[in-house]
C-alpha cells in the first residue's frame, strides 16, 4: 500500500519529486541558453551549439532513464490490478450469464408476443382495404373469419381494447364493401350481358353483309367473264391479223437477212485472205527474229566460253606460280595444278 500512497500523493500534489533534480537542471538551461540564438555560421558558433545540444541531450537522456525507472513499478501493478479484475469478472459473469440469458429470453418472448397481437391488428385494419378488389363471395368469407376471432386477451394481449374498438367497425365497413361488392357484380353481369347482346347484333350484321358481299362478288364474277369472252374474242382476231402481218415481215426479214449474209460472208473471205497474208509475214518476220536469237545466244555461249576458258587459265597460271614459289619446277608445277584441277587430289580444290 506504501506504493499506491506515494503514487496518490503525487497526483495529488502534481508534482513528480522525483523530477526535481532534472527541473533545477532545466531552469539552469533556461538561465544560460534560453534567450541565446544559434550562430552556426563561424566555426566558433557551431562548435558551441554542438556542445549546447550535447549538454541538453544528456539531460534529455537522464530523464528518460529516470521516467523508465520511476513508472515501472506502476506499470508491475496496473498490469496485475489488470489480471486480477480479468479474473474475478470472469468469475462473476459466469454466475450472472444464465441468468442474464434467462430473464433476456423472457423478455423477447414476451416482445414477440407483442408484435403477434400488434400484427394481427393491424392485419385485420387492412381487410377494409384489402376487399377492395375482392367478389361478393371472397369479402363473405372475410367477414366469417372475422366474426369467429375471439375478442380476448389470449387473442390481442396488450392490444384487447383496441380490438374491442376496432373489429365491429371493421365488421361494419367489410359489410358496406360486400354491399358494394353486390352491385358491382350486378352491374357487371348487366355490362356483360349487354355486351353479349351487342356482340350479337354485330355478328348478325357482319353474317348479312358478308352474304351480301358474296352475291355481289358472283355478280361481278359473271360481268367479269362476259367481258373476258369478248375481250378474248377481239384479241384472237387481233392476233391472227398480227400472225399474218408478222409472218410477211418475216418473210422480208429473212430475204434481207440473206442478202446481208452473202455479203458479209463475202467481206469475211476477203479479210480472211487479208489476214492470212499478214500471219504468212509476221511468221516470216518473226522466223528471222528467232534465228537472229539463236545466233546471237550462240555467241554469246562462245563468248562466255572464251572468257571463262581465260579465266580457268588466268587461276592456274596463278596457282602454277605459287606453286613455283616454293620450289617447284615449272613442268612440276602444271601436273599438280592440272591433277588438282580434275579432282585427282583429295581435300584440294581451286577456287575460280
Amino acid at each position: 500500500m506504501n506504493l499506491f500512497e506515494e503514487l496518490e500523493k503525487e497526483v495529488k500534489s502534481g508534482n513528480v519529486t522525483e523530477y526535481n533534480k532534472t527541473q533545477a537542471s532545466l531552469n539552469e538551461l533556461k538561465e544560460k541558453y534560453g534567450s541565446e540564438v544559434p550562430q552556426c555560421e563561424t566555426k566558433d558558433g557551431y562548435n558551441r551549439s554542438k556542445a549546447i545540444a550535447s549538454e541538453c541531450r544528456a539531460i534529455r537522456t537522464a530523464l528518460e532513464n529516470k521516467r523508465k525507472k520511476i513508472k515501472a513499478p506502476a506499470l508491475a501493478f496496473g498490469k496485475m490490478i489488470d489480471a486480477q479484475a480479468k479474473d474475478l469478472k470472469a468469475e462473476i459473469e459466469a454466475i450472472e450469464q444464465p441468468h442474464l440469458n434467462a430473464y433476456r429470453e423472457q423478455d423477447e418472448i414476451k416482445k414477440q408476443r407483442k408484435i403477434a397481437f400488434e400484427e394481427k391488428l393491424i392485419s385485420i385494419k387492412d381487410l377494409p382495404n384489402q376487399a377492395h378488389d375482392k367478389t361478393p363471395d371472397e369479402i363473405e368469407l372475410m367477414i366469417d373469419d372475422l366474426a369467429c376471432v375471439s375478442i380476448d386477451k389470449e387473442t390481442f394481449g396488450h392490444k384487447l381494447e383496441d380490438a374491442e374498438a376496432w373489429i365491429p367497425s371493421i365488421l361494419e365497413q367489410l359489410s358496406l364493401a360486400h354491399s358494394k361488392a353486390i352491385d358491382a357484380k350486378i352491374e357487371q353481369d348487366r355490362i356483360e350481358q349487354e355486351r353479349k347482346e351487342l356482340e350479337e347484333l354485330r355478328a348478325m350484321k357482319a353474317k348479312q353483309e358478308e352474304e351480301e358481299r358474296q352475291r355481289q362478288l358472283q355478280a361481278d364474277i359473271e360481268e367479269n367473264k362476259r367481258i373476258q369472252a369478248e375481250r378474248d374474242a377481239m384479241l384472237a382476231k387481233e392476233a391472227e391479223e398480227r400472225a399474218k402481218a408478222e409472218m410477211q415481215a418475216e418473210i422480208e426479214r429473212q430475204k434481207l437477212q440473206a442478202e446481208q449474209a452473202q455479203r458479209d460472208a463475202e467481206e469475211r473471205a476477203k479479210q480472211a485472205e487479208i489476214e492470212a497474208q499478214k500471219r504468212i509475214e509476221q511468221a516470216r518476220i518473226e522466223e528471222q527474229q528467232r534465228i537472229q536469237a539463236e545466233q546471237d545466244r550462240l555467241e554469246e555461249e562462245q563468248a562466255q566460253r572464251e572468257a571463262n576458258k581465260r579465266h580457268i587459265g588466268t587461276i592456274r597460271k596463278q596457282a602454277k606460280e605459287s606453286l613455283m614459289s616454293l620450289g617447284i619446277s615449272e613442268e612440276k608445277a602444271k601436273e599438280i595444278v592440272l591433277a588438282i584441277h580434275n579432282g585427282e587430289v583429295k581435300n584440294v580444290s581451286i577456287s575460280y
